[in-house]
């Protein structure tokens, strides 16, 4: 759970310093990338995490439209939540397990989750945001840095 949220953070800390005009219009070459590696990643799995990231094919190829006249407004909800690092001090503060090790995860099970865990359902996460806004990878990374230290 802690891993999520500090992911999560991550991604909306870099989705608020985007401008609308730097969004990449490739939501179908995004969608078509990530669905190709489901049979891959998710295994025995697959037909039903396929129905899910499928379900919402729709919504996430209207991305190249909405999302660049939406932008000023969701730029403003996304700069209004905590920084990771908030996150990071509440879960010492409270005594909580947020450390790989102490997770149980390697550092390639976690990336492989961070990239991949938007293909699990079929509603619009800030994960789906920040995949199409090609900020993914990096907030991953520095969630990941989060997880080590």
């Amino acid at each position: 759970m802690g891993a999520g949220i500090l992911l999560s953070a991550a991604c909306y800390r870099r989705l608020a310093k985007l401008e609308g005009s730097e969004l990449p219009r490739r939501a179908a070459q995004i969608f078509a990338a990530d669905a190709g590696r489901i049979a891959a990643i998710w295994g025995s799995y697959r037909a039903e995490i396929e129905q899910q990231f499928n379900n919402k094919r729709k919504a996430l190829l209207q991305f190249d439209d909405l999302l660049p006249q939406q932008w000023p407004a969701l730029q403003q909800l996304f700069a209004g939540v905590r920084s990771p690092e908030f996150f990071v001090d509440l879960f010492r503060r409270v005594g909580a397990g947020f450390t790989l090790t102490e997770l149980r995860l390697t550092e390639e099970e976690f990336l492989l989750a961070a990239r991949n865990a938007r293909t699990i359902r079929e509603r619009i996460t800030v994960l789906d945001f920040a995949a199409h806004a090609q900020v993914l990878e990096a907030a991953a990374q520095e969630t990941l840095s989060l997880l080590t230290s």
